[in-house]
């Protein structure tokens, strides 16, 4: 699917909607579901206890994104990784966090949930 000016590669197997766990927003302890984390601009626990991690495949701001488990990119991480450390990133981390938090949200939305 193309969200905001990226390509995004897409898992439904990688975590569980209903899922319960809690998170820390605005100083206090929220407990919901996956579906419910994402509405909030989270990333959804993914099936190995971790957050749902969005890695730039191409390395860029504006290239392919793809949702994979936080334990799959540390484990392939000299893989997926095509830059080497010698160079800086071409990812711009403020505006990508933005980006995320309203991707998650516009995930949530496509489950049915609220945003």
């Amino acid at each position: 699917m193309q969200f905001n000016g990226n390509k995004v590669y897409q898992r439904d197997d990688l975590f569980e909607p209903n899922l319960v766990s809690s998170w820390r927003e605005g100083g206090k302890v929220v407990t919901g579901t996956n579906l419910e984390r994402m509405a909030s601009g989270r990333a959804p626990v993914g099936v190995d206890g971790k957050s749902v991690n969005l890695h730039h495949t191409t390395q860029t701001q504006s290239g392919p994104i793809a949702e994979m488990t936080q334990t799959f990119h540390q484990q392939s991480s000299s893989v997926i990784h095509v830059n080497p450390n010698t160079i800086p990133s071409g990812i711009d981390r403020a505006a990508f966090d933005k980006w995320k938090a309203q991707y998650w949200q516009q995930r949530a939305a496509g489950y049915g949930g609220t945003q």
